[in-house]
């Protein structure tokens, strides 16, 4: 499960240069929408951390991990003073 949520708190801390919630990292998502990343995945990863659910159900979703690692470089790359 916090795999699947660390890269709304990884955009949230490069693009606000602070550390927060797990709710304030999903709401900036929303906002931003960095280029490639799985909004739903991570959104469903919260709620489940809210519900208190077995997260079982996302390990299937575990393949999209790559792609948000890839997400949140292309972010850094994208920001990143020459």
């Amino acid at each position: 499960l916090r795999a699947m949520l660390y890269p709304a708190r990884f955009v949230y801390s490069w693009i606000t240069g602070r550390m927060g919630s797990n709710d304030a990292a999903v709401g900036l998502l929303n906002e931003v929408r960095p280029a490639g990343l799985d909004l739903g995945l991570v959104a469903r990863a919260l709620q489940c951390r809210h519900d208190a659910a077995d997260p079982d159900h996302l390990f299937a979703e575990r393949n999209l991990l790559p792609r948000q690692i890839d997400a949140c470089a292309g972010l850094v790359a994208a920001t990143s003073p020459d």
